[in-house]
């Protein structure tokens, strides 16, 4: 994460992958300061490093007190202290480019980072949107709709409405000590335990165990493997697919309830390192039909005690 710190008060924003800095209220830094040009100098993420250029500003823009030329462009260290019309307000804190975000339209524009490349609203742990990036795009998820997103696409929910900041998209870091995880390499086996029905969950690939516990949202996802590890009469393509209201009545859920328990689902196989988690639950919104990702699937019944 990047964020443009105040040094001496509370100020503080993440950096999108271009930001114009200055005194108009469209500005995505904007800074009530009569120093301060209506747009005084653009920050932008400018190959794997983050420029700032004054705009040909009245009082001037700073570096590390140092004041740039009119219309000068030049690279910021992370930590470099800047300043609008003074020197030395801000610093740049920051150890990676930008991510996605989304920021609150009406005051106090409370700012929500994605976590792993999931971005939940109005809230990471019970979301009513899920945007995340998939097939070199990214997508909103709202219930059982599905649809592609754009950079600074403004959405609405019941807290509000956001601005989306979106940037070009760059993988999670995988693990230095194995290869990449993708759910068509994993085994995932489904561990029951009766009579409490509580249910663990393993993903496997060769000799690599992944112990994901014991959680409740494993609950529709083992419902969605044992849907598609017992539909042997269609291709194995097209095996799986499931009616959202009937998986809903075969497990008592409200669709509220379904929607959460796989984002939390998602968020669990990226903390994991699985690269494509976000497809661990795959939806066809034409037909309200959802499945679950992986076709090697195992479903076991530990004995009872």
């Amino acid at each position: 994460m990047s964020r443009l710190q105040e040094i001496n008060g509370p100020r503080s924003w993440v950096l999108p992958a271009r930001s114009v800095i200055g005194r108009s209220p469209m500005s995505e830094v904007y800074l009530e300061d009569s120093l301060v040009s209506a747009e005084h100098a653009l920050l932008r993420w400018y190959r794997g490093r983050w420029e700032l250029q004054d705009l040909h500003s009245r009082n001037g823009t700073y570096v590390g007190g140092h004041r740039l030329a009119s219309g000068e462009r030049l690279i910021l260290e992370p930590g470099v202290t800047v300043g609008f019309g003074r020197p030395e307000q801000y610093t740049l804190e920051t150890s990676i480019g930008p991510i996605a975000h989304a920021v609150n339209l009406e005051s106090p524009h409370v700012t929500i980072e994605a976590d792993d490349g999931l971005l939940g609203l109005p809230d990471l742990d019970a979301p009513e949107l899920t945007i995340f990036h998939r097939e070199d795009r990214w997508w909103l998820e709202s219930g059982d709709s599905l649809a592609p997103v754009t950079d600074t696409k403004i959405i609405s929910t019941s807290s509000g409405t956001w601005r989306l900041h979106l940037p070009v998209w760059i993988p999670p870091t995988s693990d230095a000590e194995d290869t990449p995880l993708f759910l068509a390499d994993l085994v995932l086996t489904f561990i029951v335990s009766e009579p409490d029905m509580s249910i663990r969950l393993i993903a496997s690939r060769g000799a690599r165990h992944i112990d994901l516990g014991i959680r409740a949202h494993h609950t529709p996802l083992l419902a969605l493997a044992r849907a598609r590890a017992g539909d042997h009469e269609r291709p194995r393509s097209e095996r799986g697919w499931v009616f959202q209201d009937v998986l809903l009545e075969a497990l008592d859920y409200e669709a509220t309830r379904l929607y959460v328990e796989i984002h939390r689902a998602r968020r669990q196989l990226i903390k994991a390192g699985i690269m494509d988690a976000v497809q661990i639950v795959e939806r066809r919104p034409e037909t309200c039909t959802l499945r679950i990702g992986v076709a090697n699937l195992e479903i076991q019944v530990a004995p009872s005690d």
